[in-house]
Formats: C-alpha cells, structure tokens, sequence
C-alpha cells in the first residue's frame, strides 16, 4: 500500500546528498521518477502560487524561513501532492479551509 510520502519518493521530491571524501555538493533532487510529472507539479505549483492565496502563503512561509523561490516552489508542489493523495483516499472534493486549517497548525 503506497502512502503520500511513497508517492512523494515516486515522483522523485527528495533531497539526494551526494558526498565523497572531502568532497561535499549542496542536496539536489532525485532524478528518480518520472522528469515530466516533477514538471508537471512544479508548473500546478507556480501557477498555485501566483492564482491562490491557500497556496501562496505556505510558499511566503517557506521564503519566510530562509528558502531560496525554487525550493519553496518545490514544497509547494510536495504539499500539492500530499492534498490530491488525501481526496483520492479519501474520495472527497478539494475543500481551501482544510488547507488553511493544516497550515494554521503548523508552526512558522
């Protein structure tokens, strides 16, 4: 049984840490999974970002904390991807105040 952070690994939104000897490179994506659906969902979150003020404010977050756009665009997109798993579980339409209410939860 796949849960979200599966589907997340799918797709490929992880960090890869690659390091050798003295040699240490900043974490980068995976190129695991599927290069058009990562693209795909960084476009859904651009345009989520840009279109909706649910969206936008997890990426103010994100950029509040110190992240470059593209990573807080990334987190977007991992959240995203999160919320469909959850409607296709659960078989229930996208409801706005639900995302609000998860993120009122989390702490900045």
């Amino acid at each position: 049984m796949m849960d979200a952070r599966a589907l997340v690994a799918y797709v490929g939104f992880y960090p890869v840490i690659r390091e050798s000897g003295e040699h240490a490179a900043l974490p980068s994506l995976s190129l695991a999974g599927s290069r058009i659906a990562r693209h795909a969902l960084y476009r859904a979150a651009v345009n989520a970002v840009r279109c909706s003020i649910e969206w936008r404010r997890p990426y103010q977050r994100k950029i509040a904390q110190g992240n470059k756009p593209k990573q807080a665009l990334i987190a977007v997109a991992v959240k995203w991807l999160h919320t469909a798993y959850a409607m296709l579980k659960h078989r229930a339409p996208y409801d706005p105040s639900r995302l609000v209410a998860t993120l009122a939860t989390i702490s900045p």
